[in-house]
């Protein structure tokens, strides 16, 4: 997780070295003081840069770590077979199981490359859409779509009332579908919530909505601010260890990257 709302993001870069990552995103940051490689949940690569950083010395430094960031997106392989969330991402998934609430939905779609994806309710525990199962632009941007919205029903209310309960203004409280954090915290107190977190168990969810509510206290990762947190989160140290390997309870289709 991170704070960076002055931040601009840039297209993926291709890297001219074959020991390298096949690609990597580069992020300027008004708060990073020094180069930062961030390895993504899925397993992307960010570069994450000060403002007005030289540009041109980014694949050298990427090169330099070429070993390490490919030993980290092995692990992250391995640990998704384990998981069991290393799927095919050629066809849509049988189930999405969001264990943050306890369900566990079966997925059925019906062929129809005449008709727009779309994904609805039926009965109490299965989804239906129109889709073109042979596209992944088609299939898994409907299922996002309803993911978020569902993670906006259930996640938005959520992080309301625990602010309330700490006390601490929230102007707003924001869902999208990020590939690099589970959560952020504006400037202005905004909180941004990642829709895949309804993957993690519920005891994650909780950890990362009092740690963004902490940032609108303390926008910084300070002794301070990590007082905070520990007042709201009794089990502080094991749940961050575990937070670093909650993505591989995503499922493997949520990573996979769609055609431009």
């Amino acid at each position: 997780m991170g704070n960076a709302p002055d931040s601009r993001y840039h297209r993926p870069v291709a890297h001219p070295s074959q020991s390298a990552p096949p690609d990597y995103t580069v992020r300027e940051s008004r708060r990073a003081h020094a180069v930062r490689i961030r390895i993504s949940t899925c397993g992307d690569v960010e570069v994450v840069v000060p403002v007005g950083f030289d540009s041109s010395r980014i694949p050298s430094l990427v090169a330099q770590h070429a070993e390490s960031i490919g030993d980290a997106r092995a692990r992250i392989r391995r640990s998704r077979l384990a998981a069991g969330t290393a799927d095919d991402t050629s066809e849509p998934p049988a189930r999405l199981v969001l264990a943050a609430l306890e369900e566990d939905w079966h997925v059925t779609w019906t062929h129809d490359p005449s008709k727009p994806a779309t994904v609805r309710l039926a009965g109490t525990a299965r989804l239906h859409g129109a889709a073109d199962t042979t596209s992944l632009d088609s299939w898994a941007e409907a299922l996002r779509a309803w993911l978020i919205g569902r993670a906006k029903h259930r996640l938005i209310p959520q992080t309301e009332e625990r602010a309330e309960q700490l006390d601490v203004p929230v102007p707003a409280v924001r869902i999208g579908c990020q590939r690099t954090r589970w959560g952020s915290c504006s400037a202005r107190g905004t909180v941004s919530l990642n829709a895949q977190l309804l993957f993690l168990p519920s005891r994650l969810v909780e950890y990362v909505i009092v740690h963004e509510l902490c940032h609108t206290v303390h926008l910084n990762h300070s002794p301070a601010f990590w007082r905070l947190v520990a007042l709201h989160v009794p089990d502080l140290a094991p749940v961050r260890d575990e937070l670093h390997s909650a993505w591989s309870y995503v499922p493997a289709w949520l990573a996979a990257r769609p055609s431009a």
